[in-house]
Parts: C-alpha cells; structure tokens; sequence
C-alpha cells in the first residue's frame, strides 16, 4: 500500500504531496487532482478535509518520479490509490513543473468530557516542528499549558496527536507574548501508548501565569506518514 506525506510545507499538514513506491519518494501531479482528491489525501493522513490545493509546484518542485497524475476521485475513497484513474507513472509532466500541494484542515480534539485540545505548530526547528499546545476547558476558556507539569510520556502522545509520532524534545519558551487567552497548570495524564491525547486523561486548572514558562514541544517531521 502507498505511503503518503506531505512537504515544504510551514506547516506539518501542508505542502507539496509525495508518495513512496518501489522504496523510492516521489510526488504527485497536478492533473485531474481536485478538491475531491485533496480531501481523500488530508483524510488518510489523520487531518479533516483539504483547505486548499496548490497547483503548478507551489511548494517547489520535487525529486524523484512523479508517481500519480490523472485521478478521479470521488471524495469517499480511503486512499488516493484507491480512486478511478490511478495509475503510477500516469503524468506527462516529468520534470515535477506539476507538482500538486494542499493545506488540510485540523480538526479540534475533543476528549470524553468536553474538554478539547488543539496542538498549534508555530515554527520549525531543525528537522522537526516546534509548537505550543492550547487546550479548551468545557468548550469555553482558550488557553495555553503551562511548562511546570510536563512529562515525556505526555509530549510523545501530543506528538502522535499531530500525525508526527517521534518525540523530540520540550522547551520553556518563556510566554507567548502575544497571546491573550488563559494559562493551564496541569496534564494529560498518559501511559505512553496513546494514540491521540483525547485517549489520556485530563487534568488542568486556570492560573494567572505559569511560573516556569508556557509548554512547547518540538516533533519530528519527517516520520509523517499515512495510517
């Protein structure tokens, strides 16, 4: 089965889509590639539905083969290679002028309480995604964790709740400055083996500021890839 991921993106669910066949990475062309195969593509990488499609190397040219041109999707497949017109090696455009990117959406995370969980990425940093996290409690108050109670265990499923499955490391980034919601003390509370936070437990409570710095956390980008 083809493995997918995207790059060149800012973000880890945007940029130019390629895909692995014959242990070899190569990318997907622009022709027939449509809304309809946009969403089959952030769905089967864990995202929502496609924001956008770039077309005509929008987030640069690839290497490699280009694998995949002229699909017909019809939205609900659960993978490109699953869509009419597939077929590897079907783009005329071999020198990747045609390279086809999209920006998916990410969905918010609920967990079983009504609290919610979104995993903001911000900034790269060396091969992976640095990002802060900003939960909602009961559906109302945005804010920020703090750095105080954070444990590996918990960044590593924060990780996988973002499709990057490789912990990296944490960082105290000081405050967000610019952000004005509220601050949480408090954690996931997570044996490691999650697949997502909203499998954790969760424990958090408002402060006024965090004593130590609100939470990023840095992930490795390049282990994304489809389920």
């Amino acid at each position: 089965q083809p493995v997918y991921r995207l790059r060149a993106g800012i973000q880890p669910w945007m940029g130019r889509v390629e895909v692995l066949y014959r242990n070899e990475w190569g990318t997907v062309c622009d022709s027939g590639f449509d809304n309809a195969s946009a969403n089959v593509l952030c769905r089967s990488l864990g995202y929502g539905t496609a924001r956008s499609i770039t077309t005509r190397a929008g987030f640069g040219r690839g290497i490699g083969k280009v694998w995949i041109g002229g699909l017909n999707c019809s939205g609900d497949e659960p993978s490109l290679h699953m869509c009419n017109g597939f077929s590897w090696g079907s783009c005329r455009h071999s020198d990747h002028s045609r390279d086809v990117g999209v920006d998916c959406n990410v969905p918010d995370v609920y967990d079983g309480q009504d609290n919610m969980v979104r995993i903001l990425s911000v900034t790269k940093r060396r091969n992976g995604v640095k990002s802060f996290v900003e939960v909602v409690v009961n559906k109302t108050a945005y804010g920020l964790i703090c750095y105080d109670d954070v444990d590996v265990l918990m960044a590593q499923v924060m990780c996988r709740s973002m499709e990057l499955p490789k912990f990296l490391e944490t960082y105290k980034s000081g405050t967000h400055s610019a952000y004005k919601g509220q601050r949480y003390k408090g954690k996931f509370i997570c044996n490691g083996n999650e697949t997502n936070v909203r499998d954790c437990d969760m424990s958090f409570y408002p402060v006024s500021k965090c004593d130590e710095g609100d939470l990023d956390i840095s992930c490795d980008q390049s282990m994304c890839i489809a389920k």
